[in-house]
């Protein structure tokens, strides 16, 4: 059997962005990379081939932690439990995305030894430029050239998307056309970019987003742009405004 890398963390999208650079390290090191996701973010091996992304396969019923279906195999599944201590062997680097890390991100790294300062530098994605166009010309009825605001009021997956309506949506408030993030099944956050990258204001929740626009691929367009964060009801924002390089305001 080869060497396997096999990670621990099935959702929160923004964390297994932020992830990257570990996984890169594996495969970088001679172990084929294994990463079990809930079902919702299965897309992921559309985006990021360079890993094996395998789904949960619970879509007809969320579970919350191993036992998986059996319908769901890879390698080593026997290991793959919540809470496990992160291991590394010669035939099995084990990573456990959930531990009692603080701080909790740059934690996830600190506890097998890897330095997360350039964690933006390895997030790397697959654009589909098709996809991208279709939904800012033809769904979302766009235009180049078009003045609008970009709005994200959501946040969370599991156990169900959640909303913050803090944030405006009024035209009037925002002096121009508002563009407001909706979850559309068959188009990914990656096939938002366009509309990221052709907004004029961005106003969004403490997210994933603020994760992927810290990736190279849109970073210098993201950060000419007049950026609003709002973090989530509870918390503060000690969890997240260390890792970030992008000019926020944070709100």
């Amino acid at each position: 059997m080869k060497n396997i890398g096999l990670i621990y963390q099935p959702c929160g999208l923004g964390d297994i962005l932020f992830l990257q650079k570990v996984a890169h390290l594996m495969k970088d090191d001679g172990y084929e990379v294994w990463w079990p996701v809930v079902h919702e973010l299965k897309w992921l091996s559309d985006y990021i081939p360079d890993f094996n992304w395998v789904s949960w396969d619970d879509d007809n019923e969320k579970i919350s932690g191993p036992p998986l279906p059996e319908s769901c195999q890879f390698p080593y599944k026997e290991k793959y439990i919540h809470g496990a201590p992160s291991e590394i062997k010669d035939n099995l680097f084990f990573f456990q995305g959930f531990g009692d890390y603080h701080p909790v991100m740059s934690g996830k790294y600190d506890h097998v030894g890897v330095d997360w300062k350039d964690w933006a530098s390895y997030i790397k994605f697959k654009r589909n430029k098709d996809k991208e166009d279709k939904l800012f010309y033809e769904v979302l009825g766009l235009q180049d050239g078009e003045e609008y605001v970009f709005v994200n009021r959501t946040f969370a997956t599991r156990p169900n998307v959640m909303y913050d309506e803090r944030i405006p949506i009024d035209e009037s408030f925002h002096q121009c056309k508002v563009v407001e993030l909706n979850i559309l099944p068959e188009y990914s956050i990656f096939d938002w970019c366009k509309v990221f990258c052709n907004a004029d204001k961005i106003y969004t929740m403490d997210t994933s987003l603020v994760i992927l626009f810290e990736a190279p691929e849109i970073y210098d367009i993201i950060s000419k742009k007049k950026l609003t964060l709002y973090h989530r009801p509870w918390g503060s924002w000690s969890e997240v405004d260390y890792l970030l390089n992008l000019p926020w305001k944070y709100n």
